[in-house]
């Protein structure tokens, strides 16, 4: 999730393991079923691996292989 968070310029907080997002998300459930959905979906992985390969963002891609690679166990 802190991976989607991130790549999605979401604010949130990580305290003790646990992601928190700011009070006025809080009840814009589309916007949290899109986030889940996509931390779960290996093809939005692949699109954003495929974008950082054509950006030349090395560190993303390789970052999004290693995330890819533990979908594929």
């Amino acid at each position: 999730m802190k991976y989607v968070l991130d790549r999605e310029s979401q604010e949130y907080i990580l305290k003790n393991g646990v992601i928190y997002i700011k009070y006025k998300y809080m009840n814009d459930m589309e916007m949290i079923w899109n986030y889940t959905t996509k931390t779960s979906n290996l093809d939005w992985f692949k699109s954003q691996r495929d974008m950082d390969s054509i950006n030349g963002d090395i560190k993303n891609k390789e970052e999004l292989d290693r995330i890819i690679k533990g979908f594929q166990k």
